[in-house]
């Protein structure tokens, strides 16, 4: 995958506390390490107690350095039969999501963090840091949960996919998965029910009904039209209703192995919806690098 923007190695960042949570991105990282023919770091972020000052503290700081090393060395090894020394050891102060996304952007690295062992469900580092990671968009990131083999790639694109952040990833993903790929548009109309107060909750519900086949299908036929002009072969759903609920329910009646979605803008409703698909989705998610972007942090690396 084409995640660095430029003409470098890949390379593949994994963020691990150590806990049996972030194991699944250890395995899912280093398969997509291998795969992808790219370089593997492993990224441990301490707390900033680690850094006070002091000669004994500075002393016992270089024991549970080494300590610390020699632990993901072993977990690597274990979950992935990796070698030491085939993979890099970084380990970090600060705020985890800083330092995540500073290394990942140094690196132009695909940034890889797993889900609590306690909370399935929420993403590793007490839950907020991949959605923080997630709504700044500047590096991909994929949160990594326990997947099994799946039957597709499920991509959730807006009304543009000549635009959309997320096909590009979701193209090269389903032809190196060798998986079909699946593009799931949503509408959401349920405002329009509310917009005709005058009329009778039956004429209301009809009208909102009525209008929302004809965007429904004003809308498969726009982005049909603009999958066709790309040349992508994709199976389209377009569906009307909350993406929140529906994009999860979609990649498990789909038995999705990867879904893809595009980074919000932060502090906005998608950020939201966003933030629950991240909670609730039942595979791994891997969220796209906003394309604007991608073109400012090439711009500075060309500069």
């Amino acid at each position: 995958m084409n995640f660095n923007g430029s003409g470098m190695r890949k390379r593949i960042l994994v963020a691990t506390d150590l806990s049996a949570g972030s194991d699944e991105a250890i395995v899912q990282g280093a398969a997509r390490a291998v795969r992808d023919q790219a370089d593997l770091t492993l990224v441990y972020v301490a707390s900033l107690l680690f850094c006070e000052q002091g000669q004994d503290k500075a002393h016992h700081r270089r024991t549970e350095l080494v300590a610390v090393e020699s632990a993901i060395e072993r977990r690597v090894s274990e979950l992935t039969g990796r070698a030491p020394g085939s993979f890099e050891i970084r380990i970090e102060t600060g705020p985890p999501h800083a330092v995540l996304c500073r290394l990942a952007i140094e690196q132009h690295a695909l940034l890889v963090v797993g889900c609590s062992s306690v909370h399935p469900q929420r993403p590793a580092f007490f839950g907020g840091v991949a959605e923080n990671i997630a709504a700044f968009g500047g590096t991909p990131l994929l949160v990594a949960r326990p997947r099994h083999r799946g039957t597709c790639v499920l991509c959730v694109v807006g009304s543009s996919p000549s635009y959309d952040d997320a096909l590009d990833t979701a193209l090269e993903e389903a032809k190196l998965a060798h998986k079909r790929l699946v593009l799931l548009h949503c509408l959401n109309t349920e405002f329009l029910s509310q917009r005709t107060t005058d009329l009778s909750v039956v004429e209301r519900r009809g009208r909102a009904w009525s209008t929302s086949s004809l965007l429904s299908l004003h809308a498969r036929q726009r982005l049909s039209w603009d999958l066709r002009r790309r040349n992508v072969t994709a199976d389209l759903r377009v569906v009307d209703g909350d993406p929140a609920y529906l994009v999860p329910l979609f990649a498990r009646s789909l038995a999705a192995e990867t879904l893809i979605i595009g980074a919000p803008e932060s502090a906005s409703l998608a950020a939201k919806v966003t933030t629950k698909v991240l909670r609730e989705a039942p595979c791994p998610v891997l969220v796209a690098m906003r394309k604007t972007t991608q073109e400012c942090l090439r711009h500075a690396h060309v500069n």
